[in-house]
This record gives structure tokens, C-alpha cells and sequence, in this order.
């Protein structure tokens, strides 16, 4: 199996700045690489401050001002992001605890990952 080559910060900076398709395109490569990653991969990445769920990581989340996520095309109403991403931080918490396995995360990660895709499609059109 090829090594991830994780976005960097200013790939995501780039592309925050580029468009809105250009973020969800670098956003939904982010999520892909996180659904495809191995526990192992994505925990060194991690601790490497390579990746991560959000913010820094997250070209939407940097073109949409991530502590407000203002105009964030996966935020919905009366929340701070979509559920998807909800229970994807969830999901990484209570594995991090040892509450549960990796699957319930990399299931999150996958279906923000075809969500991303969905939004791409439509903006692309």
C-alpha cells in the first residue's frame, strides 16, 4: 500500500482562497484521505500534526472562518457544522478514550467524504 501524502496547510490555504469548489474539492480529498487511511497511518498523522478533523486541515473550514463557519456549505441550521461531521468527532473521541474501534470513525469520515462529493457535483455544474 502507497504512504498517504497528507495535504499540507498551505495546499488547503490555496485552495481555501482559489473558490469554494476548489475547498470542497481540497476538503473532500481530506476526508477521502482520512476514510482511506489505516488507524495507524491516520493516528501518526495526527500526533505529527500532518492532518486532523478540521480547522487548520479543512479547506472549507479556513475559507469559512471555522470558529464561526460563516457561509460553510456543510453547515446546518442551529449547528457548528453538518452531522456527518458531528459524529465524526464523536466517533474520534470515543475511540481515542477506548470506548470504541476505529470503524465507527472511518464509517463517519466515508459518508462526509460522499457528502463533499454531492456538494461538489452540484457546484461544479
Amino acid at each position: 500500500m502507497a504512504k498517504i501524502k497528507w495535504l499540507t496547510q498551505k495546499q488547503v490555504k490555496t485552495a481555501a482562497a482559489k473558490s469554494e469548489l476548489a475547498a470542497v474539492r481540497c476538503c473532500k480529498k481530506h476526508w477521502h484521505q482520512i476514510a482511506t487511511a489505516t488507524k495507524a497511518e491516520f493516528l501518526t498523522a495526527k500526533d505529527r500534526n500532518e492532518t486532523s478533523i478540521g480547522g487548520l486541515h479543512c479547506a472549507l473550514c479556513v475559507r469559512c472562518q471555522y470558529t464561526t463557519c460563516k457561509g460553510c456549505l456543510l453547515k446546518q441550521s442551529g449547528t457548528r457544522c453538518c452531522s456527518e461531521w458531528l459524529i465524526a468527532c464523536i466517533a474520534l473521541g470515543k475511540f481515542e478514550e477506548k470506548e470504541s474501534s476505529y470503524r465507527p470513525f472511518k464509517t463517519a469520515a466515508h459518508k462526509l467524504y460522499k457528502k463533499l462529493a454531492v456538494i461538489e457535483k452540484k457546484l461544479a455544474k
